[in-house]
């Protein structure tokens, strides 16, 4: 498995919310690369364990024989999750 955190931390914009790097995750599987990829947004003020909107996007990339790659969208699901800062942080 591979794992990235982008620029690691919170962006605050326009000072009422936090939107999180994109955080990403990789999983080998025979000639495949499936990657989820999740972001969240939290308004402030927060309270110590605040409640995300996620919004996590899932790829799966295929290596053909020949070397070719190519990579599609599985799916997009976005949902609240309660959970401190550093869940976006690592993984």
């Amino acid at each position: 498995q591979i794992f990235s955190v982008e620029n690691a931390g919170p962006e605050i914009s326009n000072d009422t919310m936090i939107i999180t790097r994109p955080k990403t995750k990789c999983k080998f599987v025979n000639n495949n690369i499936l990657t989820s990829k999740i972001v969240g947004t939290c308004k402030l003020p927060f309270e110590e364990i605040p409640t995300f909107s996620v919004n996590q996007t899932n790829y799966i990339t295929t290596i053909g024989n020949k070397g070719e790659i190519k990579t599609s969208v599985v799916d997009s699901i976005n949902y609240f999750k309660k959970c401190k800062m550093e869940f976006f942080q690592s993984y």
